[in-house]
Order: structure tokens, then sequence, then C-alpha cells
């Protein structure tokens, strides 16, 4: 029995090319930017990296043999292929619009709410907080000091420099997208992918080696040190 016939790509032409741009964008590149690891015993690092390197993927599916998926599910997807014959210009137009519309009532959010919001004091955590916490470069960009992390975080200033470094980053980001996406899908589309899944295999098996090799050993070298101090010197600081 044939696939049922939608005119979807009829009534939205622009959604499936923006659908394509951000995915492998914008999402494909916040593997290596945020460190996603494929840690399959962990749902937070797990869906972390699903939510981030599952779209890139899938339009590279959608893509690598567009004929027949049109075929298949008739006008369903269409509006993902027009990618291979647009312009870079036009795809990045496309991007940046989408970028914008979410930019600009997610800063509003953060300014009135997100920035104030932390686990210490109101039971609350953002992305946003936790890159300040654990990135050193991005805080020194934001102006938030290593000792004053929640304190520097609240400003507005930190909040915008946080914004437009990530407003300068993203459109980066959708640049690359449109090349990929102008090009046949074997060109730059299929290598970003494996180098996104390979980024993603690496960080998780450093975390597993630590687990496995050094997180146990430096607890029981710290149990044995609080009981018997003066058995096991102490060769360098615990982490």
């Amino acid at each position: 029995k044939a696939f049922p016939e939608l005119d979807f790509a009829t009534k939205h032409p622009h959604f499936g090319l923006t659908a394509c741009i951000i995915a492998s964008g914008p999402l494909g590149w916040s593997v290596p930017a945020l460190a996603n690891a494929l840690l399959l015993h962990d749902i937070r690092h797990y869906s972390g990296t699903f939510i981030h390197m599952w779209p890139v993927w899938t339009t590279l599916a959608l893509r690598w043999n567009s004929q027949k998926v049109m075929q298949t599910y008739p006008g369903h997807f269409d509006a993902f292929f027009p990618a291979d014959k647009a312009t870079v210009s036009g795809l990045l137009f496309l991007g940046s619009r989408f970028y914008w519309c979410w930019w600009i009532p997610f800063t509003l959010w953060m300014f009135l709410w997100g920035r104030l919001q932390n686990p210490k004091e109101t039971g609350h955590d953002t992305v946003y907080l936790a890159l300040m916490r654990s990135n050193k470069l991005a805080a020194k960009a934001c102006g938030v000091r290593k000792d004053k992390v929640l304190e520097d975080s609240k400003k507005i200033s930190a909040l915008m420099k946080y914004m437009g470094i990530h407003a300068v980053l993203c459109h980066g980001a959708l640049m690359f997208s449109a090349l990929c996406l102008s090009r046949p899908p074997a060109y730059v589309h299929a290598p970003f992918c494996i180098f996104v899944l390979a980024v993603a295999i690496y960080n998780g098996a450093k975390r597993y080696s630590y687990m496995l090799t050094e997180s146990d050993a430096k607890k029981i070298r710290k149990i044995i040190q609080e009981h018997y101090p003066n058995l096991v010197p102490e060769t360098k600081k615990e982490k």
C-alpha cells in the first residue's frame, strides 16, 4: 500500500531547508563545542549528545538518496531537497532569520529570569551558568570572575557578552552549514557527520577511561590517606 501523499512541501517550502541548515550548523557543532560524550549509561550525557547529533545524521539520511525518499514518502520530505540547488547566501539568510527569531525571545527570557537562576539560591541551573562555571575561556570573555561566578553571571553586561558571542559563533556555524548543504551530501555533509560522531565517541571513551582507571583509584587513595595518613604519601593534589 502506497504511503499517504501530502503537500507539506508546497505549503511550507522553507521548512526543510531551515531544518537542514540548523541541524548541520549550530546543532552539529554543539557536539564538539559542548564536549558532548556518548555515555550510554548516563541519560543526561546521552540525551544531550543525542539531541545535538541525531538531526545532522537524519538530514544526511534524507539527502543521501533523495529521489527514493520522495518516491516512498510523496510530499512529506520534498522541502528538504532543494538545498542541493540552493545558494549559500540564500541558505544563510534562512538560517539567520530562524536564529534571530529564537535569539530575541530567549535573550529577553534570560534578561528577566534566566540570569538570576542558580542551584544554590533558586534550585535551578542554566546552560549559561554551567558554561560560566566549567569553561574558563568563556567566563573570561564574558567578564565573569572565577571566584565570583554566581555574582558576576547575574550582571546584564555578562549576559549580553554571552549572547553576542553566541550569535557570532552560531552564524559561523550557519555559514558552514550553508556551504555544506549547497554541495552534494557526500562532499561535506557526510564527513561532518563522521567527525561529529567521532568527537562524541572520543569524549565518551575519555570519560570511561577515567572512570575505570583513575576515579576509583583516587577514591581509594583518599580513604587510605584519611585513615592512615602516614602510610601512603600524597604525591599530587587530588581533584
